[in-house]
């Protein structure tokens, strides 16, 4: 009797002590970018997020369609689907301003526009839940990043500069809103910080200014966890992967592990979102 109840509670110390760690795994992000809101019903949206065991969707809407009178099925699409997301326990996120000309000073107050007509249409929606906004602009898609040099001329800092001062103004914005606040990153702005080639580059940067941000850590060389490592060891982050890379689905969840694996016990990894959802 003693020796079956010694067993009894070295089992209960075991699943005790485990439990924590399967709590870290379940909070976490499980998420994709989605792109095809407009040509999906929300039904078939919602389905797919829930079939490809996801919790949260990154999902790219037009705010420009918010505020007009002549988008109106537009404008119920967008609060029926975060309606619908809530009832199935999905959060969302909308992800906005995914020009990388939004970059440059002079067209700031244009991503400034965007985040103005999100926060003017559910001003007066407080029964419509979401979480918050990513912005994807992504600087080192414009013309003149790619024709720059990262040793000599200037241009890729200054152009990263202005990327930052974007970010705090549009955080600026979001004063009072309750809404998280995130950006999309690629892995390889820190890692030129790193290299001395471009200072802005400093996820550290970031850190003050948004409260997470999602690292597209594409590579068909390394590991995705490897290429997050510097930005999940300095702030909140949600590692991104690019579907289109791994040869199936059980490369990407591999990946994914492996990542889950590395930062088990990191508190600023949040977890995952791929690029992107398809075939619905």
């Amino acid at each position: 009797m003693i020796k079956n109840t010694v067993v009894f509670l070295l089992l209960a110390l075991f699943v005790s002590c485990k439990q924590p760690m399967e709590t870290l795994v379940e909070d976490k992000i499980h998420s994709a970018w989605i792109y095809d809101f407009e040509g999906v019903s929300n039904e078939m949206l919602v389905n797919k997020i829930i079939s490809s065991q996801l919790n949260t969707a990154f999902i790219s809407i037009s705010p420009a369609y918010l505020n007009s009178t002549g988008h109106l099925e537009y404008q119920n699409k967008v609060v029926d689907f975060l309606t619908l997301a809530e009832s199935n326990q999905i959060k969302v996120y909308l992800l906005i301003c995914e020009q990388p000309s939004y970059t440059l000073k002079e067209n700031h107050y244009l991503a400034l526009e965007e985040v103005y007509r999100v926060i003017q249409f559910f001003n007066n929606k407080p029964h419509v839940v979401f979480e918050g906004i990513q912005l994807d602009i992504e600087p080192h898609a414009l013309d003149q990043w790619k024709d720059a040099d990262d040793f000599n001329d200037g241009v890729r800092e200054e152009l990263l500069k202005q990327w930052l001062q974007l970010h705090r103004d549009v955080k600026d914005r979001l004063i009072g809103t309750g809404y998280s606040y995130s950006t999309v990153i690629t892995w390889w702005y820190d890692s030129k910080f790193r290299d001395g080639v471009l200072p802005s580059g400093d996820t550290a940067l970031l850190k003050d200014i948004v409260d997470f941000i999602a690292v597209m850590a594409f590579s068909d060389v390394k590991d995705a966890y490897k290429q997050a490592e510097d930005e999940c060891n300095i702030m909140k982050t949600v590692v991104g992967y690019n579907k289109y890379i791994y040869t199936n689905s059980s490369e990407l969840e591999e990946q994914k592990s492996k990542t889950a694996n590395a930062f088990l016990t990191n508190p600023n990894y949040l977890g995952d979102v791929f690029f992107k959802l398809t075939d619905y």
